[in-house]
């Protein structure tokens, strides 16, 4: 299947299960098309090369042994970086918070986890006291459309991925964008 960041996330369960794509596929040309397309945009703060293409590899196997979590299991996903995670810094946009690593995994985050999805990165976020009284730890995210009125690089920072469509999903704050 060709222009896999075409699909969303239902059309490419449909394929996964079909055997037209692995998962390890699916997540593969994730990256790629994000390590294309972030340096000018700057939407990510952090990737998961290696371990999400693990895990999309383990997703494979378990879907060949019929003991896939969920429709969705081994498809990428990323999440802002206001999500506290055991396994990557959270920093939430802030110097203050920058090289803190959670004992836990925010709900979201575990949900997503115990239904197979990868993440695949976090993307970035703006800290409103870093950016009124110091620099932001990183914030570079260009905005690709225009917006309705809000704070443009908090949006830019939430829909960026989507904008152009590195990947099917990203969680954002409790929903699902």
């Amino acid at each position: 299947m060709s222009e896999l960041w075409k699909a969303g996330l239902a059309q490419l369960a449909l394929h996964v299960e079909s055997g037209d794509v692995s998962c390890r596929e699916v997540v593969s040309a994730a990256l790629a098309r994000i390590e294309r397309l972030d340096p000018k945009l700057g939407a990510f703060v952090r990737l998961r090369g290696e371990a999400a293409l693990a895990e999309a590899r383990a997703a494979d196997e378990a879907r060949a042994q019929k003991r896939a979590r969920s429709r969705l299991h081994g498809l990428p996903i990323a999440v802002k970086d206001i999500f506290a995670s055991r396994e990557f810094e959270t920093h939430c946009g802030s110097r203050i918070l920058a090289g803190f690593r959670a004992p836990y995994d925010a709900t979201v985050l575990r949900k997503l986890r115990e239904a197979g999805l990868v993440v695949v990165g976090s993307t970035n976020t703006v800290s409103q006291f870093d950016e009124a009284m110091l620099r932001p730890l990183r914030f570079s995210t260009v905005v690709p459309m225009p917006l309705p009125a809000c704070s443009a690089r908090l949006a830019a920072a939430r829909v960026a991925p989507l904008a152009v469509l590195m990947l099917p999903c990203v969680v954002c704050r409790d929903r699902v964008a």
